[in-house]
């Protein structure tokens, strides 16, 4: 059997590793035996490591997960981590999580360890810290960002606008005062944000940012927030048209190409 596992009762985990060859048959068997085992209790999490494994299941295999999901969904009522190494492995993985999650089993697939214990037992303070600065490294340079805003038949209509984050994760990007996007957010000020994803070619990371936006014509704000490239469309920081639209976030969701599950950070 290509499967092993040890049991902490002291930190409610089993660890899992699989290395060479597999199939749903086997995988089936372990999870008979787990929950057959007399240390092991229904709310302990999973940490199931095949990144050793070669195994990639077929679509006929991934419905039969979600039979096999439906009969330990009772006896497994903690977090169940994989980690997998093959993209294809990723992928598979991720489709049967959707099947998993439909029947509400707490199951998720990672590129690697740390992210899945990260995501089986978060240390909270660490996490949010951890979030706030992978999301201000996003939003800090200078960048092209798509902005939704509302209009005024409810329908959401979105443009790009080029935007600066700070370290409180505040996004401002510059608007001439007669702009529709300034005549929007002053009637309904919701809006929302996705920014850090350039071209696909060299995506890695991105945000989706829900927040409130304010116009600002406050002589500080704009001065700080000038630079070179703007006097294309402003005659300097002085210009009566310049503004400046402050986003303050609500929700942030960070997301990477390695794991498509956001990191949601609340503020």
């Amino acid at each position: 059997m290509p499967f092993s596992y040890s049991i902490s009762t002291q930190s409610e985990l089993v660890e899992i590793s699989g290395t060479g060859s597999a199939d749903f048959e086997s995988l089936a068997k372990l999870m008979t035996q787990l929950i057959s085992h007399p240390e092991f209790k229904s709310h302990f999490s999973i940490l199931a490591d095949f990144s050793g494994l070669s195994y990639i299941p077929t679509f006929k295999e991934i419905r039969q997960f979600g039979a096999l999901f439906q009969t330990v969904s009772k006896a497994f009522l903690g977090k169940v981590a994989f980690v997998v190494s093959h993209p294809a492995q990723l992928n598979a993985g991720r489709f049967a999580s959707v099947i998993a999650r439909a029947i509400r089993f707490q199951m998720n697939v990672f590129a690697g360890r740390a992210e899945a214990l990260a995501w089986i037992a978060p240390n909270k303070e660490v996490q949010v810290e951890d979030i706030r600065q992978k999301i201000a490294g996003v939003i800090e340079p200078f960048q092209l960002a798509a902005l939704a805003t509302v209009r005024a038949d409810g329908t959401p209509w979105v443009r790009y606008v080029t935007v600066r984050g700070d370290d409180h994760l505040v996004v401002r990007f510059a608007t001439p005062m007669r702009s529709r996007k300034v005549a929007e957010i002053r009637a309904n000020p919701n809006v929302h944000l996705t920014c850090g994803c350039g071209e696909l070619a060299s995506a890695k990371e991105w945000v989706q940012i829900v927040g409130r936006a304010r116009v600002t014509s406050d002589d500080e704000i704009r001065k700080s927030f000038w630079e070179d490239f703007l006097s294309a469309w402003f005659n300097g920081p002085d210009d009566s048209e310049y503004a400046v639209v402050e986003v303050i976030p609500s929700r942030i969701e960070y997301l990477t190409m390695d794991s498509l599950i956001p990191r949601v950070l609340e503020l």
